[in-house]
């Protein structure tokens, strides 16, 4: 007898894992996307009736589902999947070839709906009315649903001016065993928000259109009560989701939604609607804060500033800052903490605490309102990159006196800093009756790296080019009284693309035995 290749004496449960593996590693289609693919792993069960009817006896492999018009082939794959938890994914055509398409469509998904209480993951997208009679299979208990994401819907609910009032999420009504759900997406939807229990929420998203108002019933005041409702959430994403001006309008009322493990929070939108719901939440854990403003700002920039720092550094004071012009309308920020002996150990690590996004007309005064704010004072490490704004750099230079590492990116922001320093060393030595040099700034500066430089005339190894002996000097202005310092430069490179330019250099001050050593 001819003797079988190893993989096919493999015993059922450990091919089975194999075929759990195979079919892992196929992502799940996009939307739009034919779904045929997302069971391309099937071919695996062709290979010979051993391997089909481990393929069939494993239940998880039939746990994926993505929704066809095919209605048997969904009750098949529902079979299949024996009692493993489902991950249903359902997205509808846009537009149906014709009535029976719909029709089938409605009774593909009434036979995964009927499996409601065994689904873990639940993806629905559709853009137009969905059946009310497949959507009451809704109402159901789901116990085991964690994950929902709904698209394009509209759940229109009568009498929903009342607490009491039915609606098609009844899985999460208060007065019935919830599921746990952790995560809830809702990309431009309505849904009626009364009577809703989310103490369980881990991950919010609410997305709404470019102009706002992704649900006529959420207002500003709604979405703080939500949130006062959620004190396990650890990630918001707030995308356009309010009426711009809406807590202009309707501010809200009441006691801040405390939050003591939301980490990572993202908000787009109108200025204002960002700056009143920063002041309503108290943010004890944040970690990661990302704000992008596309609309004019209302309050003045330094309320705005002031918003944000104080949510911030709850844990600390700054201590690295990275300032990144991305045009002249727009930058970012990113920020490190250090914490408190208060907050912890003063030995614990530096923690990555922000990156802000402003886009907006105004966004020379609101970097100003940042970088003139006093908690910025005790920057000591200050990073900038591409920033084209003399005015600003000389805002850095009369509020960030503490700073001790400079680095600088960028050929424009390093040649307006150039230009700074140059004409403030020529007025200091066409003055003859002055022997006192102007302040400079950053008085207690110790380290300056440049990169993205492109200055020519350079050749390897020549510590004695015009260029950097300028920031020699420059840096030698900061030794002061201090005899055991001296200027080392600790790194030049060259460009490889740019003959003879320099591309990065490095300066340090160090102690006098050092640079004997080095």
């Amino acid at each position: 007898m001819e003797r079988l290749p190893p993989v096919f004496l493999l015993p059922p449960e450990l091919l089975s894992e194999c075929f759990l593996s195979c079919a892992m590693t196929i992502p799940s289609r996009p939307f739009g996307l034919d779904p045929e693919p997302q069971y391309s792993w099937i071919s695996l069960s062709h290979v010979c009736r051993h391997w089909r009817s481990v393929a069939l006896s494993t239940t998880r492999l039939w746990a994926r589902i993505r929704l066809t018009s095919h209605r048997e082939w969904t009750s098949e794959v529902v079979v299949r999947s024996g009692e493993a938890p489902l991950e249903v994914s359902a997205e509808f055509p846009l537009i149906y070839d014709n009535l029976q398409s719909r029709v089938d469509w409605m009774a593909s998904f009434r036979v995964v709906l009927e499996e409601i209480a065994r689904i873990r993951s639940l993806i629905i997208s559709s853009q137009q009315k969905l059946e009310p009679e497949v959507l009451d299979l809704l109402n159901r208990p789901a116990p085991l649903l964690k994950d929902l994401r709904l698209h394009y819907l509209a759940f229109d609910a009568p009498n929903a001016a009342y607490e009491g009032a039915p609606h098609a999420l009844g899985f999460m009504s208060r007065d019935r065993d919830i599921a746990p759900l952790e995560s809830l997406s809702l990309y431009k939807c309505h849904i009626p928000w009364f009577g809703l229990d989310m103490q369980t929420l881990k991950d919010l998203t609410i997305v709404g259109l470019p102009w706002g108002g992704v649900s006529r019933s959420l207002n500003m005041q709604t979405l703080v009560q939500i949130l006062r409702s959620t004190p396990l959430l650890e990630r918001l994403v707030i995308r356009n989701a309010l009426r711009p001006l809406s807590a202009i309008s309707a501010p809200p009322t009441g006691p801040p939604a405390v939050l003591p493990r939301l980490r990572d929070v993202k908000l787009y939108g109108c200025s204002a609607d960002v700056i009143r719901l920063l002041d309503h939440l108290q943010l004890v854990a944040i970690s990661q804060l990302y704000m992008s403003l596309v609309t004019p700002l209302v309050d003045p920039p330094d309320r705005f500033a002031a918003s944000v720092v104080r949510k911030l550094l709850v844990s600390g004071e700054l201590s690295r800052l990275h300032i990144k012009g991305e045009g002249y309308h727009l930058f970012s920020l990113d920020g490190h903490v250090t914490r408190s002996p208060v907050h912890g150990p003063v030995s614990s690590p530096e923690i990555h605490v922000f990156h802000v996004t402003v886009s907006s007309t105004q966004c020379r005064r609101i970097l100003g309102a940042f970088i003139q704010h006093p908690s910025l004072n005790c920057v000591r490490t200050l990073h900038i990159t591409s920033l084209c704004r003399r005015r600003i750099w000389v805002t850095i230079g009369e509020h960030c006196r503490n700073v001790s590492e400079l680095v600088v990116q960028g050929k424009r922001a390093t040649k307006i800093l150039y230009r700074m320093l140059n004409k403030s060393s020529e007025d200091t030595s066409n003055d003859e009756r002055v022997p006192v040099s102007p302040p400079l700034p950053f008085p207690h500066l110790r380290s300056l790296s440049l990169g993205n430089l492109r200055e020519q005339g350079f050749s390897p190894g020549d510590a004695s080019h015009a260029y950097v002996q300028f920031w020699r000097d420059r840096l030698d202005d900061r030794c002061g009284a201090d005899g055991n310092l001296s200027v080392a430069v600790q790194q030049m490179v060259i460009h490889e693309c740019v003959p003879n330019a320099l591309r990065r250099l490095d300066i340090a001050l160090i102690p006098k035995t050092e640079a004997g050593h080095t």
